[in-house]
């Protein structure tokens, strides 16, 4: 029932509007028989199919991504219903005034989403309540979500994350951040397959944004735009490649005063933009210099 009714993706939840074409296919059922028949059966048979991958919220989309493709078959049946209802005027303004509103929300909600207010996979009931109709996250959004657990759903276990307590660390504050270099650039993690951390871009689009976990102890997290933890590679190198929750996810928070900071990782160094290559970060720098100054921006 998650991927119809769940909050974390649910199609219902997120495309709310074709609930229409559900009952259009009981409206049409009469004139209609075969195709409402075929329709009837089909839709069980693929909305199962399709919740059977273990990552059912397919990552960071938003609501039920392949029903999408199913709409060009899903749009009869809604035409029936709008025929039907056409002929009575009362059910004709309901109507007409809850798709406006069906229309505004699936536009609104994708606001959210493009804004990192919605979140791409950890909603909960009273996250949803929380966000409805907002332009802004609420201080205490993030306490709301039911983080997603990549090893967990791989087993087919409930899809809850483990959590950074198991390493000792108590969450204290969550909020959604950008990150600027001492080179004037934002950080971001690249979309291509090594999804390596880079310092590029003149502005901020949905991969320079990051979740920011303080935790106590001056600890932290930065969880990226594809709901992978950055985390240091063997090498020093920065990437976002994994959900799972190890020492390496965790770096030591050094505040600096007026919104600058550095990150120490777990090989002991400081996070700094490469002087030979500095498009890059990784986790070289003995200590904190110019390189490794970084600054937050909500």
């Amino acid at each position: 029932m998650g991927v119809l009714f769940g909050f974390r993706s649910g199609w219902f939840i997120y495309s709310t509007a074709m609930i229409i074409s559900l009952i259009g296919i009981w409206v049409s059922f009469k004139e209609k028989r075969k195709s409402s028949i075929a329709l009837t059966v089909f839709l069980p048979i693929i909305t199962y199919v399709l919740s059977c991958w273990w990552r059912w919220p397919y990552a960071g989309t938003f609501g039920f991504r392949p029903m999408i493709d199913f709409y060009p078959v899903l749009i009869l049946p809604a035409a029936a219903f709008i025929s039907a209802i056409s002929l009575h005027k009362i059910f004709r303004i309901i109507f007409t005034l809850l798709f406006v509103f069906y229309i505004w929300l699936n536009f609104f909600q994708q606001f959210q989403f493009e804004n990192s207010i919605l979140h791409y996979s950890d909603m909960t009931p009273k996250a949803y309540v929380a966000i409805f109709g907002k332009s802004h996250v609420p201080p205490d959004f993030y306490s709301l979500l039911d983080p997603l657990d990549v090893e967990m759903a791989l087993t087919g276990r409930p899809l809850r994350n483990k959590k950074f307590e198991s390493l000792g660390c108590v969450t204290l504050n969550r909020e959604i951040i950008k990150i600027k270099s001492c080179a004037g650039k934002y950080l971001s993690v690249d979309s291509d397959p090594n999804f390596f951390l880079i310092n590029a871009r003149s502005s901020v689009n949905k991969t320079g944004k990051f979740n920011l976990l303080m935790f106590d102890k001056n600890r932290c997290a930065l969880e990226a735009w594809n709901v992978c933890y950055l985390f240091t590679l063997p090498g020093g190198e920065q990437g976002a490649q994994t959900d799972f929750v190890s020492a390496d996810e965790a770096y030591d928070y050094i505040n600096l005063g007026e919104n600058k900071f550095a990150l120490k990782s777990s090989n002991g160094k400081f996070l700094a933009i490469e002087p030979d290559e500095p498009s890059y970060v990784s986790a070289s720098s003995p200590t904190i210099g110019e390189r490794t100054i970084f600054q937050k921006e909500n």
